[in-house]
């Protein structure tokens, strides 16, 4: 419990954190800067899954061990062997966008991306040994420590007057670099130990990678759901409306950052239960998260009057929040629960299935949205229905596993969706607002038994827990 208490403390900070830059940034920059620096963001975004799922891998294969019991020496080879493999692939990424010409500022932009890539991973793969073992309050420290010092030298550098993208990018990547550093002395005993046998080393590694590929390729997958969409809009009408778009993502994906953290704690956790156990926890967990996030949604009217106030440069763009917002409860939740499921289940092949189904409808509605159409509104529409579309393919191998009533929720959940859609989009702020709450109460009231069932259930689970 302590361990929850804590992720959850420690993510409200850097949620926080999330909201102020979120806010602050678009106010502070000029569009075309804020829209390099969300441009920068999308690529550190994907080149961070160059690690090949070697840290994936590590988690797999070492989830619910203790750390006395790693072998430090081995561990420690693996952690220098990544560094100088991600070295060479930046080189290799200088090389490949050298030969291609790409625009000077992208060039300068994905180089960068590159070196902020390298500590991030590295740090990752030590942040990975953490988590792997339940060292929850380390973990959480250093994924904290990153976003404060990113989010204290961003505060000098525009308190200083530099508010272009290269300063954040400089912020950032000095933000990772020093977090990196602090992942370092916390587990010095690993990486100070003197590292094994090179080719004992490199057959744990390929060992790793084997376990780790599927589950990366899955996430990469899932990125490249909502990424897709995002490369065609910058492609098709420039970095500008990327950057519009990038920030009303940016809006609904603060509640998913902060609600996804919690499975940090649930992996190790799910790790070391019982089968019967896990069933019967997925279903209480399920609804009484489905309920918080579609009541967190209440505020979607107000939200966006105060946020029109505070950018009113980017008023035409907001009004995509109601098409995007309800991706906080698909990507929450498939993140948080259905995923951490289904790897406690080592089911990463069909995780990468569903995500490679969503990747292959994301490309065929960016070809007809973006390309054929020429139709912005439904490219963003079409972000929240393949999120939607791949939770519930997620949710459906799950349902092999744990039963629970999938069809009623499914039904249930797209007709709230549609309902806060359309009173978003079509209605003014106090009667969307009025609209929507009609509706959660409906909603509650249909749910109220599967509502007092989930808190009994996880109450006894606390109890048995503390107990036993």
């Amino acid at each position: 419990m302590k361990n929850v208490i804590g992720a959850v403390g420690a993510n409200v900070v850097r949620l926080l954190i999330s909201v102020v830059l979120t806010l602050l940034l678009p106010k502070l920059m000029g569009q075309e800067e804020y829209s390099y620096w969300q441009l920068y963001l999308f690529y550190t975004t994907y080149l961070a899954y160059s690690s090949l799922g070697w840290c994936e891998g590590f988690t797999l294969k070492y989830g619910g061990a203790h750390y006395e019991d790693l072998n430090k020496r081995l561990i420690g080879g693996q952690v220098w062997m990544l560094f100088a493999y991600e070295v060479l692939f930046f080189g290799g990424l200088w090389l490949v966008i050298t030969v291609l010409g790409i625009e000077s500022t992208k060039y300068v932009l994905l180089l960068l991306a590159g070196a902020s890539a390298v500590f991030d991973i590295i740090r990752y793969m030590v942040q990975s040994i953490l988590h792997t073992v339940n060292r929850i309050k380390e973990y959480v420290r250093v994924v904290l420590l990153e976003r404060l010092l990113f989010a204290l030298l961003a505060a000098v550098a525009l308190a200083l007057g530099f508010n272009s993208a290269l300063a954040l990018v400089a912020a950032e990547i000095a933000g990772r670099f020093l977090s990196m550093l602090y992942s370092f002395f916390i587990t010095r005993d690993i990486v100070t130990a003197r590292p094994a046998p090179l080719k004992e080393v490199a057959a744990e590694a390929k060992n790793e990678i084997s376990i780790g590929h599927k589950l990366l390729l899955a996430l990469l997958a899932s990125q490249l759901v909502i990424g897709v969409i995002r490369f065609a809009i910058e492609q098709k009408w420039g970095v500008l409306q990327f950057g519009q778009i990038s920030l009303i993502i940016s809006l609904s994906n603060m509640l998913v950052s902060c609600v996804s953290a919690i499975g940090v704690v649930i992996f190790p956790m799910l790790k070391r239960m019982q089968p019967e156990q896990m069933e019967r926890v997925y279903t209480p967990v399920r609804t009484l998260m489905s309920v918080l996030i579609w009541g967190c949604m209440l505020m979607f009217a107000p939200m966006k009057w105060v946020l029109t106030q505070w950018l009113p440069q980017y008023s035409e763009a907001l009004t995509y929040l109601a098409l995007l917002l309800p991706l906080c409860l698909y990507e929450s939740r498939t993140a948080m629960l259905s995923t951490t499921y289904l790897k406690a289940y080592r089911e990463e092949k069909n995780i990468l299935k569903v995500n490679a189904a969503a990747v292959a409808l994301s490309v065929a509605a960016a070809g007809v949205c973006v390309f054929l159409l020429e139709n912005l509104t439904l490219a963003v529409l079409a972000i929240s229905l393949l999120c939607m579309v791949k939770a519930y393919m997620t949710e459906y191998y799950v349902s092999r596993h744990v039963p629970f009533p999938f069809k009623r929720e499914l039904a249930l959940e797209a007709a709230m969706m549609a309902l806060f859609m359309l009173s978003g989009w079509y209605a003014g702020y106090v009667a969307a607002f009025a609209i929507y709450g009609a509706g959660y109460v409906l909603y509650l009231l249909t749910e109220r038994k599967f509502i007092t069932a989930g808190l009994r259930t996880l109450k006894d689970e606390f109890r048995e827990k503390k107990h036993g």
